[in-house]
């Protein structure tokens, strides 16, 4: 289990970056697989469009055209 507490302190050691965006979208599907495979908690399984969309999203935005 990877808990999202542990995620607040990741972000605050990325020092070197310009900007750093922490999101918790929930919960999907029950796993089906083991835990980090792609039908887990791990692998955003259920939510895994509404992830690829947020990350996209931030890219772009932190992308000079």
């Amino acid at each position: 289990m990877t808990p999202p507490s542990g995620a607040k302190r990741l972000a605050a050691g990325l020092t070197g970056s310009l900007d750093v965006g922490l999101e918790h979208l929930g919960v999907g599907f029950a796993p089906r697989s083991h835990p980090f495979n792609a039908k887990s908690e791990h692998g955003f399984y259920g939510i895994e469009d509404e992830v690829v969309s947020r990350i996209a999203t931030f890219i772009r935005a932190h992308t000079d055209p």
